[in-house]
């Protein structure tokens, strides 16, 4: 693809998914020398973005000045050799590295039990599957095959992913923020992580860390519209503060399940990153 003149961004975050990530960059967009534009832009993942070029991809950054860190947050980046559905390209790495080569990356990982979890309750939220499917079913059971091209369980393949990304951009290119550690138990000191890694003032004074972002609290009436109605779904909207929120809870069986499944994963994850796993990522006793 051919450079321009034009800005392009120095830092990314790339994800993970559902760890995260509008957090992170919500509280960014507050800082005088951060420049990110408010929508995710899926460039580098998605197909039909992709294929029409940097010059695209620039105009998003038309509103840079002379802010030192110009970045974007797009959390599918991570998803590097996925080949999903809805248009996912599957060397998303490649894609960056080609366009971006010194770019500095922020991945942000979470429990990647509690991150499939958070998935399927993302994906019944946006109105893509049947919010009466049991969460139980859509995880390891019957209706699993509803969840193909989400990239449910490969995105919590943390070491497989943050391999693909190694294997083309330098170790001191790509921090790692714990989410249990770096954003719920400590956000000051996972800001100030980000801030000293782009380089930018590290003692600004954030507002709203302890704001939540992306919380579950639909209920089953505005998830039942968004489904079968979406084009209705602004009128059960309204409805939401005076009705409780859906409950999907995964029985002990399945997530003993899927703790086996990321086993290996997260010991090879933590011998990389040479340390020991947060005590939250543990199989629960």
């Amino acid at each position: 693809m051919k450079r321009s003149d034009h800005v392009l961004p120095n830092f990314l975050i790339v994800g993970a998914q559902k760890c995260g990530t509008t957090w992170l960059a919500s509280l960014l967009r507050q800082h005088p020398d951060v420049y990110m534009p408010e929508a995710e832009i899926h460039f580098f993942d998605k197909a039909c973005h992709y294929a029409r070029g940097t010059d695209w991809y620039e105009r998003h950054f038309a509103g840079a000045r002379d802010e030192k860190a110009i970045g974007e947050k797009t959390p599918d980046y991570f998803w590097a050799n996925g080949q999903g559905g809805e248009g996912h390209l599957p060397n998303v790495h490649r894609n960056i590295h080609d366009v971006l080569p010194d770019a500095k990356l922020i991945v942000a990982l979470k429990n990647p039990v509690e991150r499939a979890i958070s998935a399927v309750k993302h994906i019944i939220r946006s109105g893509r599957i049947s919010p009466f499917h049991k969460i139980d079913d859509l995880l390891v059971g019957e209706k699993r095959d509803l969840l193909e091209g989400y990239g449910v369980f490969e995105m919590g393949k943390f070491h497989t992913l943050l391999e693909a990304y190694l294997e083309l951009f330098g170790p001191d290119q790509i921090l790692i923020l714990v989410f249990e550690e770096d954003i719920v138990e400590n956000p000051s000191r996972g800001l100030r992580k980000v801030c000293r890694f782009l380089d930018i003032e590290p003692s600004w004074k954030f507002s709203n860390m302890d704001a939540k972002a992306n919380a579950f609290n639909s209920s089953i009436l505005h998830l039942t519209v968004k489904y079968h109605l979406p084009f209705l779904s602004w009128l059960s909207r309204p409805l939401e503060a005076f009705l409780p929120a859906a409950r999907y809870t995964p029985g002990r069986p399945v997530i003993e399940h899927l703790y086996r499944v990321y086993e290996e994963e997260n010991k090879r994850l933590f011998a990389l990153l040479k340390r020991q796993p947060p005590e939250s990522w543990l199989p629960p006793l």
